[in-house]
């Protein structure tokens, strides 16, 4: 009796198994994933309303801070074989202040990122599996070997750049100052053998999907336009809400060029390249034939509102959670 009392004391018998209990914190992962998820269809349903199925629209976005302060630079194909890694390349315009550490983005690179956004919304998530094929049929290339380096290349250059910005925002009045850094793509894998590429985009693009915070327009659109500034310039007018409702608006001629990332060059050239811009937009049926740049060089801009343009969206609130 003495051996069984003393090996229950020094060696006791293992406790029964207790149940486990599931905490808030067990299931805030899940959650997260799935809101995410249910945000990004909820946005691509709303963006659906917009679309018309059989015009072939393809409906992508951009923050609306990158359409007044974009990162993108207009750069000539000699610049573009020329171009070397910046460091802190500054855009200050009366919008906004952005500066960049990486390589220097170019318009082609912007054509690759509302891609990347638009299968980011046909796949309900920022994180998602495409293809070569797939990009360049978005972008309406042929699937070759140099299209391909200049596609994978393109992906390292967004990815590596860091973006730090400054923006001011009206909230009920009152003029509030927004500050943050980032990089656009987290990360990109591709598997040669067969093509395949898996992205994940920053939760920065989450986040900017409240209302008012995110532009939408038509790939398809952007696409067919000819012409770094032409599509700069396409760009920027999406990005302004009173052009979207109104179908009207004005800016100085300067101040349009700053927005562009073109008030480095002569002014002469400037308005010469507009004008051409304009004519182009007009000839898309994108603006009306009124549209132009009076004597006191203000633009004039009017838009052919033939079909319902995709606007900004509502009724979302972001998560805080990072993709998993």
């Amino acid at each position: 009796m003495i051996y069984q009392r003393i090996a229950r004391e020094y060696a006791p018998l293992p406790e029964p198994a207790r149940k486990k209990r599931y905490t808030l914190d067990t299931y805030t992962p899940v959650l997260g994933a799935a809101l995410r998820k249910r945000a990004i269809k909820e946005l691509h349903k709303e963006a659906a309303k917009h679309t018309d199925p059989n015009d072939g629209r393809i409906p992508t976005c951009l923050p609306a801070e990158m359409t007044r302060i974009p990162p993108f630079s207009i750069l000539s194909r000699k610049d573009m074989k020329q171009i070397i890694i910046e460091k802190g390349l500054i855009y200050q315009h009366s919008w906004g202040r952005m500066t960049l550490e990486g390589e220097q983005l170019t318009i082609f690179d912007e054509d690759t990122l509302l891609v990347l956004l638009a299968l980011m919304l046909k796949n309900g998530n920022l994180c998602f599996q495409t293809s070569l094929h797939e990009i360049c049929k978005l972008k309406k290339t042929v699937v070759r070997k140099d299209t391909a380096k200049a596609i994978w290349r393109s992906l390292r250059k967004i990815a590596k750049t860091l973006v730090d910005i400054e923006d001011n925002e009206i909230i009920k009045g009152k003029k509030h100052k927004i500050r943050g850094f980032f990089n656009l793509i987290n990360k990109a894998m591709m598997r040669e053998s067969v093509g395949k590429i898996y992205i994940e985009l920053n939760d920065y693009f989450l986040e900017m999907m409240a209302p008012k915070l995110m532009t939408y327009m038509d790939l398809t659109e952007r696409l067919e336009l000819k012409g770094d500034i032409t599509k700069a310039l396409h760009r920027f007018l999406e990005g302004q809400s009173g052009f979207q409702i109104s179908g009207s608006y004005q800016l100085g001629l300067f101040k349009l060029c700053g927005g562009l990332n073109m008030e480095d060059k002569d002014p002469k050239i400037m308005r010469w390249q507009i004008k051409n811009a304009i004519r182009k937009l007009i000839d898309t049926e994108y603006l009306k034939e009124a549209s132009r740049i009076n004597k006191n060089d203000t633009v004039l801009f009017w838009r052919v509102l033939r079909r319902k343009p995709i606007q900004r969206f509502s009724g979302y609130i972001p998560v805080q959670e990072p993709c998993t």
